[in-house]
């Protein structure tokens, strides 16, 4: 969309999102837990915003908008992980769960096949010999 009205040619931004802050950036915990949001709405940021006590950026100009969130992105980066570096992962990501702020823990390869449900996709199989371990189907599914 962004090409197609305005003609611009998107640089690579990695998870980021484009065209909204703070999306994609990667955040670490007080107990070291690695997580990012998807802030979609001023409601959003507000709520985030509130639970780090930092409810000053809400009428911060440079934050008070999404479009002034994108422009200033690094600072708010650097604003919203000074004080997420105080808070444990599981009080953070509850809370936000409790009021639909999307906020997810990054999970390495470990986390992922200790859920029981992940567990439930591997299959084991013995091929030639030799035990083999795989991914039965999509990691997801529509319901």
């Amino acid at each position: 969309s962004n090409y197609l009205m305005e003609g611009h040619i998107p640089q690579r931004i990695g998870s980021l999102h484009p065209n909204i802050a703070p999306y994609g950036e990667i955040f670490k915990t007080k107990d070291g837990d690695l997580i990012t949001f998807a802030i979609g709405s001023d409601v959003h940021f507000e709520k985030l915003c509130a639970f780090l006590s930092l409810s000053e950026l809400v009428e911060d100009v440079r934050f008070h908008s999404n479009q002034q969130r994108i422009l200033n992105r690094k600072e708010l980066f650097d604003l919203l992980q000074e004080k997420i570096n105080h808070v444990e992962s599981e009080a953070l990501l509850s809370t936000m769960h409790q009021q639909f702020v999307p906020v997810g823990k990054i999970n390495n390869l470990k986390d992922v096949f200790e859920n029981p449900k992940a567990r439930t996709l591997i299959r084991e199989e013995l091929i030639d010999g030799k035990e083999t371990k795989r991914i039965t189907s999509l990691g997801f599914r529509w319901e």
